[in-house]
């Protein structure tokens, strides 16, 4: 998996919208740094733009040591063959790329590590949860793909809904950092469109992004109050 930071033309000051990036993609669990690769538009010299990537490379080293990460190969490409493009995309080519793993858990380690939350939910009310219940899935920072443990987690509310088909859920998205609804709703409908692939009937079903308006934890001050406000929640109501 690859995230990307961007620089302005002939800088390699990383901003803070990038170093959020950054911060988002090692808040993910057991993350490692694998590779970072820096590259520049064809703007100047072969030499003075490997000089501007080798130093793309050392802003990116420096933000990921000061948090701890190392980074096992750096590249620096510089503008190399990227002459006659058009200077349109000379921007995209500003960049340093982060490519990253995440280690894949046995089957084991997945069945055990999500237990069945929806197993206490009380029955009785209209408003079964007028308090969110947060899923616990993870997805790739700054994406909508699930990771780790979120396929069992999602079967476990699969499996809520199949038995209680008086009961229908509001989906809900959210971001930390900063304003970002498309992703916000995208991450509600991963879980959306799972359940209606299973078998829910979308009738019962409702999904919003609410981008980072409803925070579970303000202000962000670190990795662990940015991971409790990347999340999905859903709320419960009896059919009318």
């Amino acid at each position: 998996m690859v995230e990307s930071v961007y620089f302005d033309f002939n800088s390699d000051f990383l901003k803070t919208p990038e170093k959020l990036k950054i911060d988002n993609l090692l808040s993910t669990a057991a993350v490692s740094i694998d590779e970072i690769t820096a590259y520049c538009d064809p703007i100047g010299s072969e030499t003075s733009n490997l000089d501007l990537a080798q130093l793309r490379n050392n802003a990116v080293i420096e933000y990921l040591d000061s948090k701890g990460f190392s980074v096992k190969q750096q590249i620096s490409i510089g503008e190399n063959g990227l002459k006659g493009i058009s200077m349109n995309l000379y921007p995209q080519f500003r960049r340093v790329d982060i490519r990253y793993s995440i280690p894949t858990r046995s089957t084991e380690e997945k069945e055990n590590s999500s237990p069945d939350q929806f197993k206490s939910i009380s029955l009785d009310s209209a408003v079964l949860s007028s308090k969110p219940i947060v899923l616990k899935i993870q997805f790739a920072p700054g994406q909508d793909i699930l990771i780790d443990n979120s396929y069992s987690e999602i079967m476990n509310l699969f499996t809520f809904l199949r038995a209680h088909e008086d009961i229908s859920v509001f989906i809900r998205g959210h971001v930390c950092c900063s304003h970002d609804p498309a992703l916000s709703t995208a991450r509600a409908y991963v879980v959306y469109s799972m359940l209606i692939d299973r078998g829910i009937s979308p009738k019962r079903l409702k999904y919003e992004g609410f981008s980072n308006t409803i925070p579970a934890i303000s202000p962000e001050t670190n990795d662990n109050d940015r991971q409790a406000n990347r999340r999905v929640d859903v709320i419960f109501s009896k059919m009318k």
